[in-house]
């Protein structure tokens, strides 16, 4: 399947580099942006394998992996699941549809200056196509961008890394993301969450957690905003986040526990609308296991690639991960099922997730990339019971339509087609 390297390759010669970045003239820029509008036009995620189990970190790793600690964090990702979705930051730049992307109202100032922060607002008017934007610039970014996706070129080529644009996704979704935010802001639990993180700031935007532009003098919010003016952007990366995985056929593993908190949330939304609309109970265990890995760290994306390839552990790790996930969305629910499945969890990593560390003590070049960090795979459930169910199909279509559409892309991603029995495994993979 044609990946957006080949149109790359294809626009610069082969030449995938930041000097070749700089030296592309303003007809060349133009060129390549023609190449990739055409390209996404038609692009569809590839469909997973039978089994598969396909990550989606969501953006502030996906998308952020120049930087070093999302770098790590998605160097973890890739060892230890089959295949990650991440963001093409060339295709996302160059996409002519970024000015059509809306987000949240502004926040309201006493003064009467109105503020937009919300990621879809400042990513409308960033990119090639933006009336301020300039070639030098694209050139600047392209210099920084091409080496960032190159790193991963192997595991891109070999189907492990799936490199979006999300823009496609976010227009397509566009209005039922936003009312899902303002659904989002009238849940209490929700808000409370967010003003309480448990280790990290709530991701903002891709390319920030915790970040919310203020302006200063203004005599603070107008009455009625206050909400919004904490919850309302961390609100829409969490939705958004939700339509992406559903889209891409991708489970989200928050990468940290008040990311984790925030889906748990959303997934508890999600069951109180079934059963509201729907002969059907849904329950969510948030966390019922936690198994300690190494985490990759300093290591560079050439050795994670060797490491991919060639350290049977890994492998032998990630299709155990799989065994696992099937049997238990496979086992029938009962009184005992939450002990049941802990149980499965528990012996069934017990033992590869030593043989990883093993792995690890006996490789010169691992032991000094990770040392002694490590990473947790915390698992929890959803078991969907009720009449509203479709057999061996899991939910039934008139489930998924009974409720809000940021509802059904959060239970397709789980619940997806074919699977025995409606029951899902929940993954996080979180550094500690």
């Amino acid at each position: 399947m044609a990946t957006v390297l080949d149109v790359l390759e294809n626009a610069l010669d082969g030449e995938l580099t930041a000097d070749r970045a700089a030296s592309l003239s303003d007809q060349d820029l133009s060129q390549l942006a023609e190449l990739l509008a055409d390209f996404y036009a038609s692009w569809t995620p590839p469909p997973a394998s039978a089994g598969e189990l396909r990550a989606y970190p969501g953006g502030w790793v996906a998308a952020n992996y120049g930087g070093a600690e999302a770098r790590a964090l998605l160097a973890s990702t890739l060892l230890y699941f089959d295949t990650v979705v991440i963001h093409d930051p060339i295709g996302e730049w160059f996409d002519p549809r970024r000015g059509h992307l809306r987000g949240p109202p502004p926040i309201r100032y006493r003064n009467g200056v109105q503020l937009q922060s919300a990621q879809a607002n400042i990513m409308a008017g960033e990119g090639y196509h933006a009336p301020s934007s300039e070639p030098a610039r694209a050139r600047e970014h392209l210099k920084w961008m091409l080496p960032m996706l190159m790193g991963l070129a192997p595991l891109i080529r070999s189907g492990v890394a799936i490199p979006i644009n999300q823009i496609g996704t976010l227009l397509d979704r566009q209005e039922a993301i936003l009312a899902g935010v303002r659904h989002d802001l009238r849940d209490s639990q929700l808000v409370a969450e967010i003003k309480n993180p448990i280790d990290l700031q709530p991701v903002t935007a891709d390319y920030s957690r915790g970040l919310q532009l203020q302006m200063e003098g203004a005599g603070g919010v107008v009455p009625g905003d206050e909400i919004r003016a904490i919850a309302q952007n961390p609100a829409y990366f969490l939705t958004k986040t939700i339509a992406l995985a559903d889209a891409m056929g991708a489970r989200y593993t928050p990468p940290a526990a008040t990311d984790h908190a925030l889906y748990i949330r959303r997934l508890q939304r999600a069951g109180e609308e079934l059963s509201r609309v729907a002969d059907l109970d849904l329950r969510v265990a948030a966390a019922l296991t936690r198994t300690s890995l190494p985490f990759v760290g300093a290591l560079e994306l050439p050795t994670l690639v060797q490491i991919r390839e060639n350290e049977g552990s890994f492998e032998e790790w990630r299709s155990q991960l799989r065994s696992v996930v099937r049997q238990i969305e496979a086992t029938p629910d009962s009184e005992s099922f939450a002990d049941d499945a802990t149980e499965v969890f528990d012996d069934g990593f017990a033992v590869v997730a030593a043989e990883v560390r093993r792995a690890i003590q006996r490789s010169t070049v691992l032991q000094a990339s990770m040392g002694d960090a490590t990473i947790n795979l915390v698992t929890g459930l959803a078991v969907a019971g009720g009449a509203a169910l479709a057999g061996a199909d899991g939910l039934s279509a008139a489930a998924f339509a009974s409720v809000s559409a940021v509802s059904s892309w959060a239970l397709r991603a789980l619940f997806l087609p074919r699977q025995t029995g409606a029951r899902a495994v929940i993954a996080a993979l979180m550094r500690e």
